[in-house]
C-alpha cells in the first residue's frame, strides 16, 4: 500500500495500480485498487477524479467550511450508471455494474460535512447537487441493519 500525500488545491494527487492512501487537497486520481482518500483540508475545492476500473474507493471529507468539492466522472460514465445506497452513515456511489464504487464515510452523519455533493460527467452533463437528482429523490434512504451468513450480534436504537 502507497501512502501518498500533498497540501495545495491546485496539485494532482496521483494513486498508483496499487491499493493506495492519498492524503491533502487538490485533485485526487486514485487510479485501479481499493483507494482510501483523504481531502480534509477546511476550505479546499477538492475534485475527486473517477473512472470505470478503479476499483472501490473510500473517501473521507470533512469540511467545517461547506466548501463544495467536485466528482469528476470519466468517459464512457453517463448519468445512467450511477447509483447510490445508504449504508448506516456512508453514501456508496456505485458506478456501472462491475463493482466499481466510491463510499463517502460520514455523508449522512449528524454533523455533516461531507462535501462532495456536485458531480460532472464527461459529455458535460452536471449534477449540481447530488441531494437533488432524481436517482436521489427516488430512493429510500433509510438506515438499514443487516447481517451476514455467520452469527452476528446486531444492536442499535430507534430500529421498528
Amino acid at each position: 500500500m502507497n501512502n501518498i500525500s500533498r497540501e495545495s488545491d491546485t496539485s494532482v494527487i496521483s494513486g498508483s495500480d496499487a491499493d493506495d492512501v492519498l492524503r491533502g487537497s487538490g485533485i485526487f486520481e486514485g487510479g485501479k485498487g481499493n483507494d482510501t482518500i483523504y481531502a480534509e483540508e477546511f476550505g479546499s475545492e477538492d475534485t475527486l477524479r473517477f473512472n470505470l476500473g478503479d476499483g472501490q474507493d473510500t473517501i473521507i471529507s470533512d469540511d467545517w467550511d461547506q466548501v463544495q468539492d467536485t466528482v469528476q466522472f470519466g468517459k464512457g460514465i453517463t448519468q445512467e450508471m450511477v447509483g447510490f445506497v445508504r449504508s448506516v452513515d456512508d453514501l456508496i456511489v456505485t458506478v456501472g455494474d462491475n463493482g466499481d464504487q466510491m463510499t463517502f464515510r460520514g455523508f449522512f452523519a449528524e454533523r455533516d460535512r461531507q462535501t462532495f455533493t456536485r458531480f460532472e460527467f464527461a459529455d458535460g452533463s452536471v449534477w449540481r447537487n447530488i441531494r437533488a437528482t432524481e436517482q436521489w429523490k427516488s430512493i429510500d434512504f433509510a438506515p438499514v441493519t443487516r447481517g451476514t451468513d455467520a452469527d452476528d450480534r446486531l444492536r442499535g436504537s430507534g430500529i421498528h
